[in-house]
């Protein structure tokens, strides 16, 4: 992974633009499209008012050759409670965008997030994923996530106390 080129930070408001447009992206990726609602506005919103409903962190990447710094990916993600365990995380989204895939980008956004989590005391990180989105599915396990469903073709994975730490310490 190129260091030095990248980063993550958290979201700002005028992120929103670029995070919706990844958004897009992503329900075409995932032939989920039609089902889009959401816009920039509302996005902003429910992640920057004082009532937000969720979290975001952005990855950047800096290109050398014009020492420019762009959004290429991000990770959405909320705190809950589960009367099982107590607080956890749940990771809404996480994207790369197409060129920057497969360089641990991802990965270093969701290991910031389980970083952010352990040190809020959560007890689990959980998160969906289609069935057939085989990158992904590689990243968690090689994680150690638990996959705790597969009967309707979305796998919901988690990260218990043990591997949430194991994975933010790695």
């Amino acid at each position: 992974m190129e260091n030095v080129c990248f980063s993550i930070r958290d979201a700002k408001p005028d992120d929103c633009p670029i995070l919706m447009k990844m958004i897009t992206e992503l329900t075409v990726f995932e032939g989920t499209e039609k089902e889009l609602e959401n816009t920039t506005e509302r996005l902003q919103k429910d992640i920057f008012e004082p009532e937000k409903m969720a979290s975001c962190l952005v990855a950047t990447y800096k290109r050398p050759e014009n020492d420019k710094s762009e959004v290429i990916g991000y990770c959405l993600f909320y705190y809950g409670y589960s009367i099982m365990k107590g607080k956890l995380v749940y990771m809404v989204n996480l994207y790369i965008t197409e060129e920057f895939r497969g360089r641990g980008y991802g990965r270093s956004l969701m290991k910031k997030v389980a970083q952010d989590a352990v040190g809020k005391g959560c007890q689990r990180m959980q998160w969906t994923v289609l069935g057939w989105n085989q990158p992904a599915i590689k990243l968690y396990q090689s994680i150690n996530s638990i996959d705790l469903t597969a009967t309707r073709n979305c796998h919901v994975h988690t990260l218990y106390k043990e591997q949430l730490v194991q994975f933010a310490n790695s």
